[in-house]
């Protein structure tokens, strides 16, 4: 990942988010996604722009995790993948 940081929200509750700046990374992948969904268990914003590698499988992933903190999530120039899909049940 190219850079993490931990902030306090504004809500008062002290819930660490951490913003995870992947703007054209070649590196992030599905697998990326689940490691960033196990070591950021309160995660509630996640963008993701010009990702080549990941899909809706991983994002689908990431998302399930995170089901009970996730809040804002965007989705920008993806390849593999598109918003919506990306958020519907894996039917697999």
């Amino acid at each position: 990942m190219e850079s993490a940081e931990t902030h306090s929200q504004p809500d008062g509750m002290g819930s660490p988010y951490a913003k995870v700046d992947q703007e054209n990374s070649v590196d992030l992948t599905d697998t990326s996604l689940e490691a960033i969904s196990l070591g950021c268990p309160r995660l509630s914003k996640f963008e993701v722009l010009e990702c080549k590698k990941i899909t809706a499988k991983g994002m689908w992933k990431l998302t399930h995790v995170l089901r009970n903190t996730l809040v804002d999530v965007k989705i920008s120039f993806c390849k593999n993948l598109s918003a919506v899909s990306s958020l519907q049940k894996d039917s697999t």
